[in-house]
C-alpha cells in the first residue's frame, strides 16, 4: 500500500491531508442544526369539513363517505382515519414514508377540489391542512385577578395569538379556556310564529343586509379619491334595526322577534385552571418538519417583549417547556462525550506507558469528531441524540485502527528497526488489515437502503455518522499515524520504564495466552459443542427479553386524561377535575399543572421540576398516580408519559381497529368479546373501545304524506331544525379589528328539554305559520356520538396502557393470538399506533441484520480473496451478541430500536478482531508455517491490539451505559449492548476464530491445491 509510505516521506502532504479535514468539520459545525431526534417528516394531511347542526350518521354519509371514496386512487397511502361527529368530519390521509409527498399533496388536494359539488350545500368547504402539528412545544398560562377568562382569551387573542403565530417554525396556536366572544341572536320562536317570521327569513335577512363591498373611486381632473364601503353590523342595536320583512305595511324588525347581544359562542365554558386558579392558556405546537428545540427558543424570545406589554394585573408563565427536556437530553450526550473521550485517553496512555506514543492514537480522536461534523453538513444531518450516540461510539472506534498500526510499527522497533523503517515496514505489513476492518464497519450500514418507515429515519443518521467516522479514522491510521509513528517513536532501548513493565505484563499474558490455546486447539471438539449450547442459550433468552419500539424517557410531564360517563355535562366533569387536582397539589415534585375542562371529557398536565430537584422519575410519580386516580369512581382517569415520537393518532401502548363493510353493529360483539379478553390479561391497563353505543340521541322522523298535504317544503322543516337547535354562523361582525360570529339559535332557556319543539313553526305554500310537532316525530335511540372508519372501512378502536413490567411484544404475542379467536366472517383487524411502529421496525431490523452479515461477508471475501476466511471472522458475531443480550438483560434493558442498532453496530465491531488474526494468520500460512502453530502465533501477536482496541472501545462506551437523568434509557441500552457483547466478544474472538480457522482453514487449503495442484 503506497499511501501509508508517501505520508512517511513527506510529512507535511499528510498534516496537510488532515488539516483540511478539520477546517472543513469546524465550518459544518457551526452550521448545523440543534434537535432531539433527526427530522421525522410525518407525510400526513387533514381533512375538516364543518356542518353545522348534522349528526354523525349524516356526517358520515354525507361527508366522510363521499370524500374517502374520492381518495381511493391516490398512491402511496398507508392509512385513512376518519371520525364523523356532530357537525364536524375529520379524515386523516397518512402516506408511506420515501415518497414523494409534495405530488401526494397535489393529487390530494386535487381529489377534494373535485368532490366539493357532491357535498351538501349548507356544509362548508374542506379545509386541507398539510403536514400536521407536533406536540406540545410550549404551554404559557395567562392570568388576571381583574378580568375574567373570557377577557383574558380575548386580550390573547387579539395581541398574544398573532405574534405568536408569526414565530418561524409554528404549526399551531391553540388557546383553551373561556369562550370567544359572539354575536349570540336568540330567536323568540314564538313571537316569530305571531309574526309570520320562519328561519329562511331570518338568514335572508343577515345575509343580504350584513354586508361588505369594494366602492372603486372617484376621479376628479385634480385629485383621485378611494370610496371605502363601511356598511358592515357592528353593533347589537345595529343589528336590532334590520328590517327582516314587511307584513300589510309593518316593518317586522329583529328586535321584534329576537334578543341580541355580545355574549359566548359557546353555550358553555370550557374552564381552565392554572394550578388551581382561573386563566386561559396557550399551547404552541411546531410543524412536523420545525425543530421544536428552535421553535421554543424563539416563542420565549416573543414572550418576553409580549409580557412588558401586558395589561396591568395580567400575568404570563411557561407552564411546560418541552426542550427543556430535548436540551437536558442533548447536553446529558454532550457530556458522554467528554467522558469517553477522558477514558478512552487514560486507555491509551496505560497500555503504551508513554506520552509519546499515546499521542498518535489520541490526536485521532479530535481530528475524526470534528471531520464527522463536517460530513454530518454535507449530508443535510443535524446535531441530535442520534448522531451523537453516534459520536460517542466513535470515540472507542476512531483509535482502534491508529492503535493497530502504532502497535504493528512498535512491534518492528522492538526487533530492531528503526522508527523510519519501522513505520513503512510496519504500515505495509497492516494496512489492508486496517482497510479491511474499516470497510467492513461501514458495511453493516449499507443494508439501511433497504430499510422503511421510523427505522430508516431514525436510524439512518447514526449509522451514517458511526460509518463516516470509521472511515475518517481509516484515512487518518493510514495518513497521519504512520507518519507521526516514523517521527515520534524511539528505540526500544530509549524506552522509560513504565513503558518496559507495560512490555512485560504484556509479554506474561501472551505466554499464559498461548498456553491455553494450545490447550483449546487440542479440545476443539469439545470447545465447539459448549460454544453451541451458548449459542442457543443466547437464542432463548432473545425470544424472552421484553421488546418495545422505543423506550419511554422521563420527559418531565405527567399527562391525565379524563373521561366522564357519555352525555356528561361540564358541571359533572368538572368536579371530579377538580378532586384530581387535589392529587396533584400533594405531589412535591409537581411544579406546576393547568386543567383543561369539556363537556365529558377533561385533560390536564403535569409539569415535574427539573430532574436533579427531585428522586423520583416521571414514571414512579405516574405509577404513584394510578391507583389514587383508579378510585375515583365517576370517571374513567388515567395519567400517562407522552412519548418522544409521534405513533399516530392516539398515545395508547396498544391500538387495535376492528373493521367491517357491513354495519357498525357486526363491529360490536366482536369488540365486546376482545375487551373482554383483553382485561383479563394482566399486561393491560385502561382497557377502552371507542365503541360504546351509549349515547342517548332522538331521531327525528317527517309526517311526509302530512307536509305534502300542508304544502310545507322539506328543506324548510330541515332548516327550522338545524339553525334553531344547533345554531348557525350566519355571518360575522368586527370589532376593534377583529372579526366575531354571529350566532343565530332559539333562545337558550328552550334549549335546556324537548318541550322547546312545541314552539317551533314553519311556513306553509300558503303562507299560514305550521306547527313543527305536527309535522316531525322524536324517537330515543341509542348511538355513537362519532363514528369511526379506518382504511374506508367502518370501524372501531381498542386501546390500552401497558402495566409496568409488560412490553409491547408481550402485548403483540397476546392478541396475535386472541384476535382471531373473538372475530366473524364480516369483521377483520389491523394494529395501530405505537404497537403497528413495533411489528414493523422488529420484521425490518431482521431484515437489516441478515443483510448485514451478506454485505460484511461480501466485504471480508473481496479483502480477503477468499469465500472461507469471512466465515471464520463471522463466527464470532453469535457469541459476542449472547454476550450483548445477557449484559442487557442484567442492566434490565429491553429489545428496542436503541438495543438494535448497537447489536447492529456490534457486527462491525467485533468482526475486527477476527479480522486481525485471520489475515495475520494467512501470511505466516503463506510462510511455510503448520496451521496450528501459525494460528498460535498470530493469534499471540495480535492479543495485545485486541485488548487495547477492545478497552477503548469499552471504556468508551460506559458514559453511555451508566448514563442518568433526561434520555438516558435509550443512551444506557445502547451502551450496555456495546460494553457486554464487546467484552464477551473478545473473549469469544480469541477462541472462536483460532477454532474455526482450524476447520475451515483447513478446508480451505485443500481446496486451494485441489484447484491449484501446482
Amino acid at each position: 500500500m503506497k499511501l501509508p509510505e508517501i505520508c512517511i516521506r513527506y510529512p507535511v502532504f499528510a498534516t496537510v491531508l488532515n488539516l483540511i479535514l478539520i477546517v472543513i468539520g469546524i465550518v459544518g459545525y457551526f452550521k448545523l442544526d440543534l434537535r432531539f431526534f433527526p427530522e421525522i417528516q410525518i407525510p400526513i394531511m387533514t381533512i375538516s369539513t364543518n356542518y353545522e347542526g348534522a349528526g354523525p350518521q349524516m356526517i358520515e354519509n354525507s361527508i366522510t363517505q363521499v370524500i374517502e371514496n374520492q381518495l381511493a386512487g391516490v398512491e402511496n397511502i398507508e392509512s385513512i382515519t376518519s371520525s364523523s361527529s356532530n357537525s364536524w368530519s375529520t379524515i386523516w390521509v397518512r402516506f408511506k414514508l420515501g415518497g414523494d409527498f409534495n405530488a401526494e399533496v397535489n393529487a390530494v388536494r386535487d381529489k377534494v377540489s373535485s368532490v366539493r359539488k357532491d357535498l351538501p350545500p349548507n356544509a362548508q368547504l374542506p379545509y386541507v391542512e398539510v403536514g400536521g402539528r407536533s406536540g406540545i412545544a410550549l404551554s404559557i398560562g395567562f392570568t388576571d385577578t381583574k378580568r375574567t377568562s373570557a377577557e383574558i382569551r380575548d386580550y390573547v387573542a387579539r395581541y398574544v395569538w398573532p405574534q405568536l403565530r408569526e414565530v418561524q417554525g409554528v404549526g399551531a396556536v391553540d388557546i383553551f379556556g373561556a369562550s370567544d366572544y359572539a354575536m349570540r341572536i336568540w330567536l323568540n320562536s314564538e313571537k316569530m310564529a305571531t309574526l309570520n317570521v320562519t328561519v329562511k327569513d331570518v338568514e335572508s335577512a343577515l345575509r343580504s343586509n350584513n354586508i361588505e363591498f369594494p366602492a372603486g373611486r372617484v376621479q376628479d381632473p385634480q385629485r383621485n379619491f378611494t370610496v371605502v364601503s363601511d356598511t358592515k353590523l357592528k353593533t347589537p342595536e345595529e343589528f336590532a334595526k334590520i328590517i327582516i320583512v314587511e307584513r300589510n305595511g309593518q316593518l317586522i324588525r329583529f328586535k321584534d322577534i329576537a334578543d341580541i347581544k355580545l355574549g359566548y359562542r359557546s353555550l358553555q365554558d370550557s374552564p381552565l385552571r392554572l394550578d388551581g386558579k382561573p386563566g386561559v392558556d396557550v399551547e404552541v405546537k411546531p410543524l412536523k418538519t420545525a425543530n421544536p428545540i428552535t421553535v421554543a427558543t424563539e416563542v420565549k424570545k416573543v414572550l418576553e417583549q409580549i409580557t412588558k406589554t401586558l395589561p396591568a394585573g395580567m400575568h404570563a408563565a411557561i407552564n411546560y417547556d418541552q426542550s427543556l427536556f430535548l436540551k437536558a437530553a442533548i447536553h446529558e450526550a454532550f457530556s458522554s462525550i467528554i467522558e469517553a473521550i477522558v477514558l478512552v485517553v487514560l486507555v491509551v496512555f496505560l497500555f503504551l506507558g508513554s506520552l509519546r506514543a499515546s499521542s498518535i492514537p489520541i490526536i485521532t480522536i479530535p481530528i475524526c469528531i470534528m471531520a464527522t461534523f463536517g460530513l454530518m453538513y454535507m449530508a443535510h444531518f443535524s446535531i441530535n441524540i442520534m448522531t451523537l450516540l453516534a459520536i460517542v461510539l466513535a470515540i472507542g472506534l476512531v483509535v482502534d485502527d491508529a492503535i493497530v498500526m502504532l502497535e504493528n510499527i512498535h512491534r518492528h522497533i522492538e526487533q530492531g528497526l528503526s522508527p523510519f523503517q519501522a513505520a513503512i515496514k510496519g504500515s505495509k505489513e497492516i494496512g489492508l488489515a486496517v482497510v479491511a476492518m474499516t470497510l467492513t464497519l461501514a458495511a453493516v450500514y449499507a443494508p439501511l437502503g433497504f430499510a422503511e418507515g421510523y427505522t430508516s429515519v431514525i436510524f439512518k443518521e447514526f449509522a451514517f455518522t458511526l460509518a463516516g467516522a470509521v472511515l475518517i479514522s481509516g484515512f487518518v491510521a493510514l495518513t497521519l499515524s504512520p507518519m507521526m509513528s516514523s517521527l515520534i517513536l524511539q528505540s526500544h532501548k530509549k524506552e522509560n520504564p513504565l513503558m518496559l513493565k507495560i512490555d512485560q505484563l504484556f509479554n506474561r499474558l501472551a505466554d499464559f495466552y498461548q498456553h491455553w490455546l494450545r490447550i483449546i486447539l487440542q479440545q476443539r471438539t469439545k470447545v465447539v459443542i459448549a460454544l453451541v449450547v451458548i449459542g442457543l442459550a443466547g437464542y432463548l433468552l432473545y425470544r424472552f427479553m421484553p421488546a418495545e419500539f422505543i423506550p419511554q424517557e422521563d420527559t418531565g410531564l405527567v399527562v391525565t386524561n379524563v373521561g366522564a360517563p357519555t352525555g356528561s355535562n361540564l358541571d359533572y366533569t368538572d368536579k371530579y377535575m377538580r378532586e384530581i387536582e387535589q392529587f396533584y397539589a400533594k405531589i412535591p415534585e409537581i411544579d406546576s399543572y393547568y386543567s383543561v375542562v369539556f363537556s365529558g371529557s377533561a385533560v390536564s398536565y403535569a409539569t415535574l421540576k427539573p430532574w436533579g430537584q427531585r428522586k423520583r422519575t416521571t414514571q414512579e410519580i405516574a405509577k404513584a398516580l394510578r391507583p389514587q386516580l383508579a378510585n375515583i369512581t365517576g370517571v374513567d382517569a388515567y395519567p400517562s408519559i407522552p412519548d418522544p415520537i409521534d405513533y399516530g393518532f392516539d398515545n395508547s401502548d396498544v391500538s387495535v381497529q376492528l373493521m367491517t363493510s357491513a354495519k357498525y353493529e357486526d363491529i360490536l360483539q366482536a369488540m365486546d368479546k376482545l375487551i373482554l379478553e383483553a382485561k383479563k390479561y394482566p399486561g393491560f391497563q385502561n382497557v377502552k373501545s371507542s365503541m360504546r353505543y351509549d349515547d342517548q340521541q332522538f331521531a327525528i322522523s317527517i309526517n311526509r304524506d302530512l307536509a305534502a298535504d300542508l304544502n310545507v317544503n322539506i328543506q324548510d322543516i330541515a332548516d327550522t331544525v338545524r339553525v334553531m337547535l344547533g345554531g348557525a354562523h350566519i355571518t360575522d361582525f368586527i370589532e376593534n379589528g377583529r372579526s366575531y360570529v354571529v350566532l343565530v339559535q332559539m333562545q337558550q332557556e328552550d334549549l335546556t328539554n324537548f318541550r322547546g319543539f312545541n314552539k317551533l313553526y314553519v311556513r306553509s305554500g300558503g303562507g299560514k305559520m305550521v306547527p313543527l310537532s305536527s309535522l316531525i316525530k322524536l324517537t330515543p335511540v341509542i348511538g355513537q356520538a362519532s363514528l369511526a372508519h379506518y382504511n374506508r372501512m367502518r370501524a372501531a378502536t381498542m386501546t390500552a396502557k401497558l402495566t409496568p413490567g409488560y412490553s409491547v411484544s408481550d402485548a403483540a404475542s397476546y392478541l396475535q393470538k386472541i384476535i382471531p379467536t373473538v372475530l366473524t366472517s364480516k369483521v377483520r383487524y389491523d394494529f395501530s399506533g405505537k404497537i403497528k411502529q413495533f411489528i414493523q421496525t422488529s420484521h425490518n431490523m431482521v431484515g437489516i441484520f441478515i443483510l448485514a452479515l451478506v454485505f460484511i461477508y461480501l466485504v471480508l471475501a473481496a479483502q480477503f480473496g477468499s469465500f472461507i476466511d469471512p466465515l471464520i471472522v463471522l463466527f464470532t458475531v453469535p457469541l459476542s451478541m449472547v454476550g450483548a443480550l445477557f449484559t442487557l438483560w442484567l442492566a434490565g434493558g429491553t429489545v428496542s430500536l436503541y438495543s438494535q442498532i448497537g447489536l447492529i453496530t456490534l457486527v462491525g465491531m467485533i468482526t475486527k478482531h477476527g479480522i486481525l488474526i485471520t489475515e495475520f494468520t494467512n501470511k505466516l500460512r503463506e510462510q511455510g508455517k503448520e496451521m496450528s502453530e501459525a494460528l498460535i502465533e498470530a493469534s499471540t501477536i495480535r492479543l495485545r491490539p485486541i485488548l487495547m482496541t477492545t478497552l477503548a472501545m469499552v471504556l468508551g462506551s460506559i458514559p453511555l451505559a451508566l448514563a442518568a437523568g433526561p434520555g438516558s434509557i435509550g443512551r444506557m441500552q445502547i451502551g450496555w449492548v456495546i460494553v457486554g457483547g464487546l467484552s464477551f466478544g473478545t473473549f469469544f474472538s480469541l477462541v472462536v476464530v483460532p477454532v474455526a480457522y482450524s476447520y475451515l482453514g483447513t478446508f480451505k487449503y485443500r481446496f486451494v491445491n485441489k484447484i491449484n495442484p501446482e
